[in-house]
Protein backbone atom coordinates (compact mmCIF):
# COMPACT_ATOMS: atom_id res chain seq x y z
CA UNK A 1 0.00 0.00 0.00
CA UNK A 2 1.39 3.67 -1.25
CA UNK A 3 -0.28 5.20 1.88
CA UNK A 4 2.34 7.45 4.01
CA UNK A 5 0.87 6.58 6.99
CA UNK A 6 2.83 5.87 10.79
CA UNK A 7 3.05 3.10 12.89
CA UNK A 8 4.16 3.12 16.69
CA UNK A 9 6.05 -0.13 17.49
CA UNK A 10 7.71 -0.99 21.05
CA UNK A 11 8.64 -4.03 22.25
CA UNK A 12 6.19 -5.58 24.05
CA UNK A 13 5.48 -8.35 26.49
CA UNK A 14 2.74 -10.33 28.92
CA UNK A 15 1.59 -8.98 32.11
CA UNK A 16 -0.07 -11.72 33.64
CA UNK A 17 -2.66 -12.96 32.97
CA UNK A 18 -2.42 -12.37 28.84
CA UNK A 19 -2.29 -8.39 28.73
CA UNK A 20 0.03 -7.00 25.95
CA UNK A 21 2.16 -4.07 27.30
CA UNK A 22 4.81 -2.15 26.30
CA UNK A 23 8.22 -3.55 28.31
CA UNK A 24 8.58 -0.75 30.78
CA UNK A 25 11.97 1.44 29.47
CA UNK A 26 11.75 0.35 26.16
CA UNK A 27 11.69 2.34 23.17
CA UNK A 28 9.34 3.27 21.09
CA UNK A 29 9.70 4.14 17.75
CA UNK A 30 7.61 6.30 15.21
CA UNK A 31 8.40 4.79 11.40
CA UNK A 32 6.62 5.30 8.20
CA UNK A 33 4.44 1.92 8.08
CA UNK A 34 6.01 0.45 4.64
CA UNK A 35 5.53 -2.97 3.06
CA UNK A 36 2.39 -3.29 4.76
CA UNK A 37 0.36 -4.91 1.68
CA UNK A 38 -0.07 -8.62 2.84
CA UNK A 39 -0.71 -7.19 6.18
CA UNK A 40 -4.09 -8.97 6.52
CA UNK A 41 -3.33 -11.82 5.65
CA UNK A 42 0.08 -12.17 8.18
CA UNK A 43 -2.39 -10.66 10.62
CA UNK A 44 -4.30 -13.52 10.24
CA UNK A 45 -2.53 -16.45 10.63
CA UNK A 46 -1.92 -15.61 14.42
CA UNK A 47 -5.51 -17.40 14.69
CA UNK A 48 -3.46 -20.21 16.69
CA UNK A 49 -0.31 -18.82 17.17
CA UNK A 50 1.15 -18.84 20.06
CA UNK A 51 2.25 -16.47 22.87
CA UNK A 52 5.85 -16.12 21.91
CA UNK A 53 4.75 -15.48 18.18
CA UNK A 54 1.96 -13.00 18.87
CA UNK A 55 4.19 -10.50 21.23
CA UNK A 56 7.10 -11.17 18.29
CA UNK A 57 4.46 -10.17 15.72
CA UNK A 58 3.37 -7.08 17.95
CA UNK A 59 7.25 -6.03 18.64
CA UNK A 60 7.33 -5.80 15.15
CA UNK A 61 4.58 -4.41 13.65
CA UNK A 62 2.93 -2.59 16.64
CA UNK A 63 -0.34 -3.40 18.99
CA UNK A 64 -3.61 -3.88 17.91
CA UNK A 65 -4.96 -0.01 19.10
CA UNK A 66 -8.79 -0.85 18.02
CA UNK A 67 -10.40 2.42 18.74
CA UNK A 68 -12.84 2.09 21.46
CA UNK A 69 -16.66 3.65 21.95
CA UNK A 70 -15.37 6.18 24.35
CA UNK A 71 -12.84 7.36 21.70
CA UNK A 72 -15.32 6.97 18.76
CA UNK A 73 -17.78 9.32 21.34
CA UNK A 74 -14.51 11.95 21.93
CA UNK A 75 -13.74 12.19 18.23
CA UNK A 76 -16.65 13.47 16.98
CA UNK A 77 -17.88 17.25 16.21
CA UNK A 78 -20.46 17.09 18.74
CA UNK A 79 -17.72 16.91 21.59
CA UNK A 80 -14.81 19.35 20.11
CA UNK A 81 -16.40 22.33 22.47
CA UNK A 82 -14.47 20.73 25.58
CA UNK A 83 -11.72 20.31 23.66
CA UNK A 84 -11.63 24.14 22.57
CA UNK A 85 -12.47 24.91 26.43
CA UNK A 86 -9.07 22.87 26.98
CA UNK A 87 -7.33 24.83 24.43
CA UNK A 88 -7.87 27.96 26.34
CA UNK A 89 -7.28 26.77 29.85
CA UNK A 90 -3.55 25.41 28.97
CA UNK A 91 -3.10 29.05 27.30
CA UNK A 92 -4.36 30.79 30.22
CA UNK A 93 -2.29 28.20 32.68
CA UNK A 94 0.69 28.58 30.37
CA UNK A 95 0.29 32.66 30.80
CA UNK A 96 0.36 32.29 34.42
CA UNK A 97 3.34 30.24 34.34
CA UNK A 98 5.25 32.76 32.51
CA UNK A 99 4.33 35.85 34.48
CA UNK A 100 5.88 33.54 37.05
CA UNK A 101 9.37 32.64 34.89
CA UNK A 102 9.93 35.88 33.78
CA UNK A 103 9.59 37.80 37.39
CA UNK A 104 12.05 35.31 38.27
CA UNK A 105 11.03 31.88 39.14
CA UNK A 106 11.12 33.00 43.03
CA UNK A 107 9.87 30.04 44.79
CA UNK A 108 6.97 27.70 44.17
CA UNK A 109 4.72 28.24 40.99
CA UNK A 110 1.15 29.80 41.48
CA UNK A 111 -1.42 27.74 42.95
CA UNK A 112 -3.71 25.38 39.77
CA UNK A 113 -0.55 25.64 37.09
CA UNK A 114 2.05 23.34 39.05
CA UNK A 115 0.75 20.80 36.52
CA UNK A 116 1.05 22.52 33.72
CA UNK A 117 4.77 23.71 34.98
CA UNK A 118 5.67 20.11 35.45
CA UNK A 119 4.81 19.74 31.84
CA UNK A 120 6.88 22.62 30.47
CA UNK A 121 9.65 21.58 32.55
CA UNK A 122 9.48 18.22 31.08
CA UNK A 123 9.37 19.35 27.85
CA UNK A 124 12.39 21.95 29.03
CA UNK A 125 14.62 18.76 28.88
CA UNK A 126 14.59 18.67 25.35
CA UNK A 127 17.61 19.89 23.63
CA UNK A 128 17.38 23.64 22.75
CA UNK A 129 17.49 23.51 19.11
CA UNK A 130 14.08 20.62 19.30
CA UNK A 131 12.49 23.37 21.73
CA UNK A 132 12.89 26.32 18.91
CA UNK A 133 12.20 23.99 15.92
CA UNK A 134 8.91 22.89 17.77
CA UNK A 135 8.15 26.67 18.54
CA UNK A 136 8.84 27.35 14.88
CA UNK A 137 6.56 24.42 13.66
CA UNK A 138 3.54 25.48 15.85
CA UNK A 139 4.05 28.68 14.54
CA UNK A 140 3.46 27.41 11.22
CA UNK A 141 7.08 27.77 9.70
CA UNK A 142 8.20 26.49 6.77
CA UNK A 143 9.75 22.75 7.37
CA UNK A 144 12.95 23.50 6.08
CA UNK A 145 13.46 26.17 8.49
CA UNK A 146 12.26 23.79 11.13
CA UNK A 147 14.54 21.26 9.89
CA UNK A 148 17.19 23.70 9.79
CA UNK A 149 16.68 24.88 13.40
CA UNK A 150 16.13 21.06 14.61
CA UNK A 151 20.00 19.78 12.47
CA UNK A 152 21.02 17.04 13.80
CA UNK A 153 19.10 16.98 17.19
CA UNK A 154 15.70 15.05 16.10
CA UNK A 155 14.70 13.02 18.81
CA UNK A 156 11.69 10.41 18.48
CA UNK A 157 8.86 11.80 19.35
CA UNK A 158 6.97 8.64 19.97
CA UNK A 159 9.35 7.88 22.56
CA UNK A 160 9.22 11.13 24.30
CA UNK A 161 5.74 10.83 24.91
CA UNK A 162 6.22 8.03 26.52
CA UNK A 163 8.49 9.20 28.84
CA UNK A 164 6.74 12.23 29.91
CA UNK A 165 4.97 11.23 32.63
CA UNK A 166 8.30 9.84 34.28
CA UNK A 167 10.40 12.67 32.99
CA UNK A 168 7.66 15.07 34.83
CA UNK A 169 6.73 12.79 38.81
CA UNK A 170 10.35 14.47 39.81
CA UNK A 171 8.70 17.69 39.12
CA UNK A 172 4.98 16.92 40.89
CA UNK A 173 6.28 14.95 43.66
CA UNK A 174 8.18 17.99 44.80
CA UNK A 175 11.92 15.80 44.34
CA UNK A 176 12.63 18.75 41.93
CA UNK A 177 11.82 22.03 42.09
CA UNK A 178 10.96 23.41 38.39
CA UNK A 179 12.71 26.68 39.16
CA UNK A 180 15.74 24.37 39.30
CA UNK A 181 15.16 24.17 35.25
CA UNK A 182 17.13 27.41 33.18
CA UNK A 183 14.31 30.10 32.70
CA UNK A 184 15.05 30.48 28.89
CA UNK A 185 15.05 26.73 28.09
CA UNK A 186 11.58 26.92 30.14
CA UNK A 187 10.51 30.51 28.14
CA UNK A 188 11.25 28.26 24.93
CA UNK A 189 9.05 25.05 26.13
CA UNK A 190 6.22 28.09 27.11
CA UNK A 191 6.44 28.96 23.00
CA UNK A 192 5.82 25.88 21.72
CA UNK A 193 3.18 24.71 24.30
CA UNK A 194 1.30 28.16 23.61
CA UNK A 195 1.26 27.93 20.07
CA UNK A 196 0.29 24.22 20.51
CA UNK A 197 -2.68 25.74 22.88
CA UNK A 198 -3.66 28.60 20.29
CA UNK A 199 -4.10 25.36 17.56
CA UNK A 200 -6.24 23.10 20.08
CA UNK A 201 -8.49 26.15 20.87
CA UNK A 202 -9.05 27.16 18.03
CA UNK A 203 -7.53 30.16 18.03
CA UNK A 204 -4.58 30.03 15.36
CA UNK A 205 -4.87 28.01 11.79
CA UNK A 206 -2.66 24.76 11.90
CA UNK A 207 0.04 24.55 9.45
CA UNK A 208 -1.12 22.31 6.11
CA UNK A 209 1.04 19.40 7.51
CA UNK A 210 -1.52 19.78 10.92
CA UNK A 211 -4.34 20.32 8.13
CA UNK A 212 -3.10 17.00 6.72
CA UNK A 213 -3.77 14.91 9.63
CA UNK A 214 -6.87 16.64 10.87
CA UNK A 215 -5.99 19.05 12.45
CA UNK A 216 -4.60 18.93 16.56
CA UNK A 217 -7.82 17.50 18.09
CA UNK A 218 -7.32 14.37 15.80
CA UNK A 219 -3.86 14.78 16.32
CA UNK A 220 -4.68 14.46 20.60
CA UNK A 221 -7.08 11.46 20.34
CA UNK A 222 -4.36 9.85 17.74
CA UNK A 223 -2.33 10.55 20.40
CA UNK A 224 -4.97 8.93 22.98
CA UNK A 225 -5.32 6.12 20.57
CA UNK A 226 -2.08 4.97 19.47
CA UNK A 227 0.05 5.27 23.12
CA UNK A 228 -2.44 5.27 26.25
CA UNK A 229 -0.27 3.61 27.87
CA UNK A 230 1.48 7.16 28.38
CA UNK A 231 -1.63 8.75 30.00
CA UNK A 232 -1.55 6.14 32.75
CA UNK A 233 1.73 7.07 34.60
CA UNK A 234 0.81 7.41 37.89
CA UNK A 235 2.73 11.04 38.09
CA UNK A 236 -0.21 12.22 35.35
CA UNK A 237 -3.26 10.78 37.20
CA UNK A 238 -5.11 13.66 38.64
CA UNK A 239 -8.62 14.67 40.05
CA UNK A 240 -9.03 16.64 36.76
CA UNK A 241 -8.56 13.57 34.28
CA UNK A 242 -9.48 10.66 37.18
CA UNK A 243 -12.81 9.83 35.92
CA UNK A 244 -11.02 8.72 32.05
CA UNK A 245 -9.09 6.70 33.82
CA UNK A 246 -10.78 3.44 32.80
CA UNK A 247 -11.33 4.22 29.56
CA UNK A 248 -7.95 4.85 28.79
CA UNK A 249 -7.34 1.59 30.58
CA UNK A 250 -9.76 -0.09 27.89
CA UNK A 251 -7.85 1.04 25.47
CA UNK A 252 -4.74 0.00 26.40
CA UNK A 253 -5.67 -3.65 27.50
CA UNK A 254 -5.17 -6.13 24.50
CA UNK A 255 -5.36 -9.58 25.20
CA UNK A 256 -4.08 -12.59 23.42
CA UNK A 257 -7.57 -13.59 22.95
CA UNK A 258 -8.20 -10.23 21.41
CA UNK A 259 -5.46 -10.88 19.22
CA UNK A 260 -6.44 -14.26 17.79
CA UNK A 261 -10.40 -13.33 17.32
CA UNK A 262 -9.02 -10.27 15.56
CA UNK A 263 -7.07 -13.11 13.23
CA UNK A 264 -9.86 -15.44 13.05
CA UNK A 265 -12.47 -12.47 12.14
CA UNK A 266 -9.51 -11.56 9.13
CA UNK A 267 -8.80 -15.15 7.97
CA UNK A 268 -12.67 -14.92 7.43
CA UNK A 269 -12.45 -11.90 4.94
CA UNK A 270 -9.49 -13.11 3.53
CA UNK A 271 -11.20 -16.19 2.02
CA UNK A 272 -14.29 -14.09 1.08
CA UNK A 273 -12.43 -11.58 -0.77
CA UNK A 274 -10.41 -14.64 -2.58
CA UNK A 275 -14.30 -15.86 -3.05
CA UNK A 276 -15.62 -12.67 -4.60
CA UNK A 277 -12.63 -12.57 -6.87
CA UNK A 278 -12.91 -16.11 -8.16
CA UNK A 279 -16.51 -15.16 -8.72
CA UNK A 280 -15.51 -12.42 -10.94
CA UNK A 281 -12.85 -13.67 -12.70
CA UNK A 282 -11.83 -16.67 -14.84
CA UNK A 283 -11.53 -19.48 -12.15
CA UNK A 284 -15.59 -19.62 -11.09
CA UNK A 285 -16.85 -21.08 -8.04
CA UNK A 286 -17.64 -24.33 -6.97
CA UNK A 287 -21.24 -24.95 -5.03
CA UNK A 288 -20.07 -24.23 -1.48
CA UNK A 289 -18.61 -21.29 -2.25
CA UNK A 290 -21.74 -20.08 -4.35
CA UNK A 291 -23.72 -20.65 -1.49
CA UNK A 292 -21.12 -18.69 0.48
CA UNK A 293 -22.08 -15.48 -1.78
CA UNK A 294 -25.62 -15.89 -1.36
CA UNK A 295 -25.37 -16.09 2.51
CA UNK A 296 -22.66 -12.65 2.70
CA UNK A 297 -25.37 -10.84 0.31
CA UNK A 298 -28.22 -12.01 2.79
CA UNK A 299 -25.94 -10.93 5.65
CA UNK A 300 -25.08 -7.17 3.60
CA UNK A 301 -28.56 -6.71 1.65
CA UNK A 302 -30.83 -8.10 4.33
CA UNK A 303 -32.50 -10.38 1.96
CA UNK A 304 -32.28 -13.43 -0.31
CA UNK A 305 -30.86 -12.87 -4.09
CA UNK A 306 -32.85 -13.89 -6.71
CA UNK A 307 -32.40 -17.50 -7.30
CA UNK A 308 -31.51 -17.55 -11.37
CA UNK A 309 -28.80 -14.96 -10.67
CA UNK A 310 -25.58 -16.58 -11.79
CA UNK A 311 -22.10 -15.98 -9.24
CA UNK A 312 -20.74 -13.57 -11.55
CA UNK A 313 -23.98 -11.73 -10.87
CA UNK A 314 -24.38 -12.33 -7.61
CA UNK A 315 -20.34 -11.24 -7.33
CA UNK A 316 -21.33 -8.42 -9.07
CA UNK A 317 -24.11 -7.23 -6.43
CA UNK A 318 -22.20 -8.31 -3.56
CA UNK A 319 -18.58 -6.91 -4.18
CA UNK A 320 -20.20 -2.93 -3.84
CA UNK A 321 -21.75 -4.10 -0.60
CA UNK A 322 -18.47 -5.95 1.23
CA UNK A 323 -16.75 -2.57 0.40
CA UNK A 324 -18.94 -0.46 2.03
CA UNK A 325 -18.68 -2.55 5.00
CA UNK A 326 -15.28 -2.80 5.08
CA UNK A 327 -15.40 1.00 5.04
CA UNK A 328 -17.72 1.25 7.46
CA UNK A 329 -15.54 -0.50 9.60
CA UNK A 330 -12.89 1.36 8.56
CA UNK A 331 -14.60 4.58 9.79
CA UNK A 332 -15.31 3.26 13.21
CA UNK A 333 -11.80 2.84 13.76
CA UNK A 334 -11.27 6.78 12.54
CA UNK A 335 -8.93 4.95 9.73
CA UNK A 336 -11.79 6.38 7.10
CA UNK A 337 -11.19 8.51 5.28
CA UNK A 338 -7.34 7.97 5.31
CA UNK A 339 -5.07 10.88 6.20
CA UNK A 340 -1.91 11.49 5.27
CA UNK A 341 0.76 10.95 7.71
CA UNK A 342 -1.98 9.76 10.18
CA UNK A 343 -0.49 7.35 12.71
CA UNK A 344 -2.63 4.32 12.67
CA UNK A 345 -3.07 0.91 14.96
CA UNK A 346 -1.90 -2.49 13.41
CA UNK A 347 -5.90 -3.60 13.14
CA UNK A 348 -6.46 -0.56 11.20
CA UNK A 349 -3.54 -0.61 8.85
CA UNK A 350 -4.59 -4.54 8.11
CA UNK A 351 -7.94 -3.25 7.28
CA UNK A 352 -6.93 -0.78 4.86
CA UNK A 353 -4.83 -3.64 3.25
CA UNK A 354 -7.93 -6.04 2.91
CA UNK A 355 -10.00 -2.88 1.03
CA UNK A 356 -6.98 -2.63 -1.13
CA UNK A 357 -7.13 -6.27 -1.78
CA UNK A 358 -10.88 -6.16 -2.32
CA UNK A 359 -11.49 -3.05 -4.70
CA UNK A 360 -8.31 -3.33 -6.81
CA UNK A 361 -7.82 0.26 -6.49
CA UNK A 362 -5.66 3.04 -5.08
CA UNK A 363 -6.49 4.25 -1.62
CA UNK A 364 -7.79 8.10 -2.14
CA UNK A 365 -5.94 10.52 0.26
CA UNK A 366 -8.56 13.02 2.03
CA UNK A 367 -8.14 16.63 1.55
CA UNK A 368 -6.26 18.91 4.20
CA UNK A 369 -8.82 21.65 4.06
CA UNK A 370 -10.93 21.36 7.71
CA UNK A 371 -14.49 20.76 6.46
CA UNK A 372 -13.83 19.82 2.58
CA UNK A 373 -14.84 16.14 1.82
CA UNK A 374 -12.74 16.14 -1.53
CA UNK A 375 -10.41 13.29 -2.00
CA UNK A 376 -7.89 12.24 -4.51
CA UNK A 377 -5.07 9.56 -5.27
CA UNK A 378 -2.04 10.59 -3.93
CA UNK A 379 0.97 11.73 -5.48
CA UNK A 380 4.61 12.78 -4.14
CA UNK A 381 3.54 16.19 -1.39
CA UNK A 382 0.15 16.66 -2.39
CA UNK A 383 -2.16 17.58 0.54
CA UNK A 384 -5.19 19.17 -0.93
CA UNK A 385 -8.03 18.18 -3.52
CA UNK A 386 -8.14 19.34 -7.19
CA UNK A 387 -10.99 22.28 -6.13
CA UNK A 388 -9.01 23.10 -2.61
CA UNK A 389 -5.57 23.66 -4.53
CA UNK A 390 -7.01 25.79 -7.53
CA UNK A 391 -8.87 27.62 -4.35
CA UNK A 392 -5.62 28.35 -2.88
CA UNK A 393 -3.62 29.52 -5.96
CA UNK A 394 -6.04 31.68 -6.72
CA UNK A 395 -5.53 33.01 -3.20
CA UNK A 396 -2.14 33.38 -3.40
CA UNK A 397 -1.78 34.96 -6.18
CA UNK A 398 -4.36 38.02 -4.97
CA UNK A 399 -1.84 38.11 -2.33
CA UNK A 400 0.69 38.40 -3.91
CA UNK A 401 -1.24 41.36 -6.19
CA UNK A 402 -2.39 42.91 -3.16
CA UNK A 403 1.29 42.97 -1.28
CA UNK A 404 2.79 44.68 -4.65
CA UNK A 405 0.36 47.50 -3.91
CA UNK A 406 -1.31 49.87 -7.00
CA UNK A 407 0.85 50.49 -10.30
CA UNK A 408 2.83 53.87 -10.89
CA UNK A 409 3.72 55.39 -13.31
CA UNK A 410 6.93 54.62 -12.81
CA UNK A 411 5.88 50.39 -12.68
CA UNK A 412 4.66 51.03 -16.03
CA UNK A 413 6.15 49.89 -19.15
CA UNK A 414 5.50 52.94 -21.74
CA UNK A 415 7.50 51.42 -24.36
CA UNK A 416 10.81 53.07 -26.07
Amino acid sequence: MRIPLQRIVVDVEIVLPDLLRPIEGAMAHREPARREGALHRDLARLADATSGRIVSFASTHGLLRRRTDWVRAVATAEARGPILAMGHRMLDDLAALRTWVEAGAVGEPPDGVRAVGAIVAAFAELPEPILQGAALAASGAADAQVEAAIGDQAIDSADFFARLGGLAAPLLDGRRSIASVPRPKLLLAIDGLECAARLLGGLDEPATEVEAMGGVPEILWSMIANQPEAFLHPALVNQDNADSLRFIEELADETLDDWRQVARALAVRNADVRVLHRALGTEGVDRAEQARLAELYVALAGFDPPSALTAVELAERLLPLYRAAVEAGLMAEGTWPVRRGATVGLYGRAMLALWTELTEAPVLVMCATEGCAGRFVLTRHRTYCDRCQADRKRDSVRRSRANAGPATRADVNWGP
